[in-house]
């Protein structure tokens, strides 16, 4: 089996993860702590040790990150109850709305790179990115559904 168009859509993925990173910063934040941000946005109540487990990130890089997340009030730390002192993460009403903005950014973004494209290629584009999403649920489930979005 020849692997060389996965490998290609693989190293485009990230140059494109490269370029967007910039441009979906939130100002202050990172682009590790803006997606440590929508984690937690598109999973309320998830934990520090399930976002370690699904991103290939430092437990202590991570405390960091939450630390300042907290420390900014963007995101709360919540027990859960009659769980051992687990703890969940939410957004608070501030982090909502950044992680709101965020994701305005990100479409926007989106469409300016694909505004150039005749709009055939941009529906193209689209319903190949739906299938490419449709599939990596299937191949790796995992990873994927910490990746999804709240649709």
């Amino acid at each position: 089996m020849d692997y060389e168009s996965v490998k290609n859509v693989i190293r485009t993925f990230y140059h494109v993860v490269a370029i967007f990173s910039k441009e979906f910063q939130s100002g202050e934040y990172s682009f590790t702590e803006s997606y440590t941000l929508g984690a937690i946005g598109r999973h309320p109540g998830v934990s520090a040790v399930q976002i370690t487990e699904f991103v290939d990130m430092n437990k202590g890089y991570l405390s960091r990150i939450i630390k300042k997340l907290v420390s900014n009030g963007l995101v709360q730390r919540k027990r859960y109850p009659g769980r051992n002192g687990s703890v969940g993460l939410y957004l608070t009403e501030k982090g909502t709305a950044l992680y709101q903005a965020m994701r305005s950014k990100a479409d926007e973004s989106i469409a300016r790179h694909i505004a150039d494209a005749p709009e055939k290629d941009q529906a193209e584009f689209l319903r190949l990115t739906e299938l490419l999403d449709e599939n990596l649920r299937v191949v790796c489930p995992e990873v994927h559904k910490m990746a999804q979005t709240d649709r």
